[in-house]
C-alpha cells in the first residue's frame, strides 16, 4: 500500500512539474510526423495513403490496401515502466502514453530521421522509375 501511494505522489509531482503531462492528438507533433510517414510509405508501396494509426496494433494503416507498416522500435512503448501503471492509473483513469504521444524531443528527431530515410526512399524509387521510362 505504501509503494502505491508513494509511486501516486511521484506521479502527480511529475504531472505538477510538466515531465508528465496530458497528451491530446490535436498539437502532438510525433503523430503528424507519423502520419507525413505514412502517407509516404503508403503510396510507395502501392496501397493509397495514410488511412489511421492502430491504437492497439501501433501499425500503420493505409487507405488503399492490407499492407501494415511498423513504426521503429520503441515508438509504442509506454512512458513509464509497468510497475509504475498502476499509480498513473490510480491518478488519470487510463495507463500512461505511449512514447509517441509523449512526444519529447528525443521522440521527435527520431521520427524526424524516419521521415527523411522514406523520402529519401521515395526519391530513389521514382528516380529509379522515371529512368527506366526514359530509356
Amino acid at each position: 500500500m505504501l509503494l502505491k501511494i508513494f509511486t501516486a505522489v511521484l506521479i502527480s509531482m511529475a504531472v505538477q512539474n510538466g515531465a508528465i503531462s496530458e497528451v491530446t492528438q490535436e498539437n502532438n507533433a510525433c503523430l503528424k510526423l507519423i502520419e507525413k510517414i505514412g502517407g509516404i510509405a503508403c503510396h510507395l508501396i502501392g496501397e493509397g495513403g495514410f488511412y489511421r494509426l492502430g491504437q492497439s496494433t501501433c501499425l500503420i494503416s493505409c487507405s488503399g490496401g492490407t499492407y501494415s507498416i511498423s513504426l521503429p522500435d520503441g515508438t509504442c512503448d509506454r512512458t513509464l515502466e509497468p510497475e509504475n501503471w498502476q499509480g498513473y492509473f490510480q491518478l488519470f483513469h487510463h495507463l500512461p502514453p505511449l512514447q509517441y504521444e509523449n512526444c519529447d524531443e528525443r521522440w521527435t528527431e527520431k521520427l524526424q530521421r524516419w521521415l527523411q530515410e522514406w523520402e529519401k526512399r521515395n526519391k530513389t524509387a521514382y528516380n529509379s522509375i522515371c529512368m527506366k521510362k526514359a530509356h
